[in-house]
């Protein structure tokens, strides 16, 4: 698996992904776009599933660690290609 890097790719439904911003700006891109999660600092650098994308660009992640979507806003978001 390559980990997160900083690419301008397109995300699409069933892409992996991870935040690639640190906290606060994590935590400064919610604004808006889903809101913030006292949780989501846990999520920096970790991989998830892309379940949804709204009609605005946000991007609904399922995270294995939880049972719930989060929603980001995708400048925090990057693709992650997993190697076979």
């Amino acid at each position: 698996m390559s980990g997160c890097s900083d690419s301008c790719v397109q995300i699409n439904v069933g892409d992996k992904v991870c935040t690639h911003v640190d906290e606060q700006t994590l935590k400064n891109n919610q604004y808006g776009h889903g809101g913030w999660d006292r949780r989501m600092p846990g999520l920096i650098k970790k991989i998830g599933t892309v379940v949804g994308i709204s009609d605005n660009g946000d991007v609904e992640v399922k995270f294995e660690k939880y049972d719930e979507i989060f929603t980001f806003n995708k400048a925090s978001l990057v693709v992650v290609h997993i190697d076979d």
